[in-house]
C-alpha cells in the first residue's frame, strides 16, 4: 500500500507539472465559444433542456481594460430589463478568459443575472476573483456605470469549473469579501493533493454556503485502476462533499461519459437552475435538486448524485 501512495503522489506531481505547461482547458478546444453552443449540449430531461437554453431577458454586455496585469480586462454581460439582479462570478479555467466565452455568460444572464468575469488564464488563488467581486461592487455604486445599482449585493454567486473551481472555493472562503459570496457552483474541482501542488490548496471544511460540485465520469476527471489520473475522481469527490459543514446545502453528481473538457458546457443547464434556485428562490428550479422526485434524481445523463438541502 505505501508503494501504491508513493506512485500516486508521484503521478499527483507529474499532472500539477502537466497541468502548469498546458494548463486545463475546460471548454471546447475552440478559439471562441458560438453563440449557440447550447444546441449541442446534451440534455436527459426536459427541465434539464429548458435551462440549457436562453431564459427571457435580452442581454447588454460591455467591457473595460483593467489596470491589474493578471485580469487584464472585465466581461460583465446583464439583462437589458430595468431592475436589480443576482449576480454571478464566473471563475476561469487553466488558460481560458471571459473575453473567448462570452456566450456562456450572455446565456446565464438571460435568466436574470449580472455575470462578470475576467481575462486571468491562472485564477486558482482566487485572488483575481476577489479583486472581481470588488470592482462588481464598486460599478453598483458607481452612477457613470452600465449596471448602476442592478446588482443585488445581497445574491452574489460564484461559478469556476477545473482551476477555476478551486479558485471559487477560495474566494468564498479566504478573502476579506468572500462573505459576500452566497452560493457556490463547483464544476470538476481538482482533488485536494492536486490542488495543493498546483498552489491552489482550498479547504472546503471552512465553507458556509449552498454548493453543487459536478464531474464526469470519464477517463480525464475520473481516472481508474490503481493509479487514478483524474482531475475530480468519484472518491476526493464524495470526500470533499462529506467535509462540507452540516447544515450547509449541498448537491454532487457527475455526468455520464464526460471528459474532463465536457464539463464546462454539459452540466450548463443544471448550473443555471442552481443559481436560480439559491440566489432567486425559485420554484420551479428547485424541482431539478429538491424532493424524492428531484430532477436530477431521474435523469439518466447523471449518477452519483446526493442531495443534502
Amino acid at each position: 500500500m505505501a508503494v501504491i501512495e508513493f506512485i500516486k503522489k508521484i503521478i499527483s506531481m507529474v499532472i500539477a507539472f502537466i497541468l502548469g505547461i498546458f494548463g486545463i482547458t475546460t471548454p471546447a478546444q475552440e478559439p471562441t465559444m458560438k453563440d449557440n453552443y447550447y444546441e449541442s449540449t446534451k440534455t436527459g430531461t426536459v427541465l434539464e433542456q429548458k435551462y440549457t437554453y436562453p431564459g427571457e431577458y435580452s442581454v447588454l454586455d460591455f467591457e473595460i481594460d483593467s489596470d491589474n496585469e493578471s485580469i487584464k480586462k472585465y466581461y460583465i454581460a446583464y439583462p437589458e430589463k430595468p431592475g436589480t439582479y443576482p449576480a454571478v462570478i464566473i471563475v476561469n479555467a487553466s488558460n481560458c478568459t471571459a473575453t473567448e466565452y462570452k456566450p456562456y455568460y450572455k446565456h446565464l444572464a438571460s435568466w436574470g443575472f449580472v455575470v462578470i468575469g475576467n481575462d486571468d488564464p491562472q485564477t486558482g488563488t482566487g485572488e483575481t476573483t476577489s479583486i472581481t467581486l470588488d470592482y462588481l461592487l464598486s460599478c453598483n455604486d458607481d452612477k457613470n456605470s452600465a449596471i448602476y445599482k442592478k446588482v443585488d449585493t445581497d445574491r452574489i454567486g460564484i461559478n469556476g469549473s477545473s482551476q477555476g473551481a478551486s479558485g471559487a472555493l477560495k474566494a468564498a472562503t479566504d478573502y476579506e469579501n468572500s462573505n459576500k459570496i452566497k452560493s457556490v457552483y463547483a464544476g470538476s474541482l481538482p482533488y485536494p493533493e492536486l490542488s495543493t501542488n498546483m498552489g491552489w490548496g482550498y479547504d472546503i471544511t471552512k465553507l458556509n454556503v449552498p454548493i453543487f460540485m459536478t464531474a464526469g465520469t470519464a477517463h480525464s476527471d475520473a481516472g481508474g485502476g490503481l493509479v487514478d489520473f483524474g482531475v475530480c475522481p468519484l472518491e476526493f469527490m464524495i470526500e470533499n462533499y462529506n467535509l462540507i459543514p452540516t447544515g450547509t446545502k449541498k448537491v454532487m453528481g457527475r455526468v455520464v461519459g464526460a471528459e474532463h473538457e465536457d464539463m464546462f458546457t454539459e452540466p450548463d443547464g443544471y448550473m443555471t437552475a442552481w443559481m436560480l434556485y439559491t440566489l432567486k428562490e425559485d420554484t420551479d428550479a428547485e424541482k431539478v435538486f429538491d424532493g424524492a422526485n428531484a430532477d436530477i434524481l431521474l435523469n439518466s445523463k447523471w449518477q452519483d448524485i446526493k442531495i443534502d438541502l
